[in-house]
């Protein structure tokens, strides 16, 4: 199995669709499901966002959605999410597509990288830390 590697672009918003909803079937729901419809059309056409995907053959199994806006503090950047299908976890799809946004926004001096992951994932927060992340903060809410 090779796995193929791109930044998206608006011809690929049918094919991340139906890769959301796959990942939906998922336990915990990703939180890129919840908008990859008219909202990710709407920012990927103002160019506030850039995809990167991971392709086994012709379907979707690995996503990150970056706000390309960098923030004012830090020269740094927002990851918003990012999804492997379980199917092809620990295959480094993931570590894979965090080294080409790594890469990239090294290059446009947007050294800083920030990611929010949720608590109750502890795979999540395993994952990033040893791709060299650091917890900043922990934030609590009541809803």
């Amino acid at each position: 199995m090779t796995i193929k590697y791109r930044i998206a672009t608006s011809d690929d918003l049918e094919l991340i669709y139906e890769f959301a909803m796959k990942a939906i079937s998922d336990s915990v729901l990703p939180q890129f499901a919840e908008d990859a419809g008219i909202e990710l059309q709407e920012r990927l056409s103002l160019g506030t966002t850039e995809v990167f995907l991971a392709f086994d053959n012709d379907d979707i199994v690995g996503y990150a959605e970056i706000d390309t806006k960098p923030s004012s503090v830090n020269n740094s950047v927002y990851i918003r999410g990012l999804y492997v299908l379980p199917t092809h976890r620990r295959e480094r799809v993931g570590r894979t597509i965090i080294n080409m946004i790594r890469e990239k926004y090294s290059k446009n001096n947007m050294g800083n990288i920030k990611v929010r992951v949720r608590a109750y994932t502890a795979e999540g927060k395993n994952f990033w830390e040893k791709l060299g992340f650091n917890v900043h903060h922990h934030a609590m809410e009541l809803e």
